[in-house]
């Protein structure tokens, strides 16, 4: 996995919905982020996407003031970040 960045968004906005098998790979995925220093920005996520994530327990990895419906607003907060 690359690590020269700070922070990671993950936009699944086109995505209606996930299964067990895609939120384990995305657990594993913000977990070995966070792991590294690096924060994560989840945004766009459609109401089945952000259920099974909470259900599953993924969004406990992921801060609430890093989850966000509209990209330009996690783009700012990206960008609060990195400067």
């Amino acid at each position: 996995m690359a690590d020269n960045y700070q922070v990671m968004l993950l936009d699944p906005s086109d995505v209606p919905s996930i299964d067990f098998t895609t939120t384990r790979a995305l657990e594993d995925i913000i977990s070995d982020t966070i792991n590294a220093g690096q924060q994560i920005i989840l945004l766009g996520a459609g109401e089945d996407v952000y259920q099974m994530l909470r259900q599953q327990g993924v969004l406990k990895y992921v801060e609430a003031c890093n989850i966000f419906d509209q990209r330009i607003d996690a783009l700012q907060r990206a960008q609060e970040i990195i400067t």
